[in-house]
């Protein structure tokens, strides 16, 4: 049940009849029962609540009494087969509703694999890829630089977005200085089980990781010079 007024209006309108109906036959159905806020009005209101402990909004407590329940002032409650939480406890409340259906799980996700891609001067497009048995719920790229003498200093971080495949994230990373960087890598699932996979990766600034590199054009350049050079003045000695 959601919270709001919404439950209030329903739980004393002319029309509850076929809502309390419905709340009725999912509890004799051995359902599990969750709200959150004033959802629970409606579990009141469909009489299914003697004996049980149940949370809320505060003004919602003379409402559970006396429908034969008992109002305890804390974010989450669970007397099964009711789960009840309090307003801005969502996450919570979605982690009971998890650990009572036998599917919360406490393994952080992993990191599997990282993409780097060069678009322009110092600015790259991070691509991650992790695994876990749950949702991933975010990834961000923690930026270190490192000095001459292998020390790492904190820059800053970037949040990567969901990509359209799975537990996939990507997202842009912009240097303001020549240098050598190092990634950490944080990951986080839906139930708040969290990982850092450190030094993924390094990137230098100073070498361009998509283009054939300056050096090695003029290098090229010079070896055609060279062999042309050759060429002619073995033509030349013949003749």
């Amino acid at each position: 049940m959601a919270g709001g007024w919404a439950a209030k209006t329903i739980a004393e309108g002319a029309n509850s009849a076929e809502a309390i109906t419905l709340i009725q036959d999912a509890f004799s159905a051995g359902l599990l029962m969750t709200s959150i806020c004033g959802g629970a009005h409606l579990f009141a209101a469909a009489d299914i609540i003697n004996g049980t402990s149940l949370t809320a909004y505060d003004d919602l407590a003379p409402v559970i009494e006396a429908a034969g329940g008992t109002y305890v002032d804390t974010s989450l409650v669970i007397d099964e087969p009711f789960v009840t939480a309090q307003a801005g406890f969502h996450i919570q409340l979605v982690n009971a509703i998890a650990d009572v259906l036998g599917d919360y799980e406490e393994a952080p996700p992993s990191f599997v694999d990282i993409t780097v891609e060069q678009l322009g001067d110092k600015q790259y497009n991070i691509t991650v890829e992790t695994a876990d048995e749950s949702p991933v719920y975010s990834v961000s790229v923690m930026l270190y630089i490192i000095s001459d003498d292998n020390q790492k200093t904190f820059i800053k971080i970037v949040i990567l977005e969901e990509t359209s495949d799975e537990f996939t994230f990507s997202g842009i990373i912009s240097m303001t200085q020549d240098g050598i960087y190092s990634l950490d890598v944080s990951m986080r699932d839906w139930f708040g089980n969290y990982a850092v996979e450190a030094d993924v990766v390094e990137i230098d600034t100073e070498i361009n990781m998509n283009k054939t590199s300056t050096n090695f054009v003029i290098t090229l350049v010079c070896i055609f010079c060279i062999a042309g050079f050759i060429i002619v003045r073995r033509r030349h000695e013949k003749l």
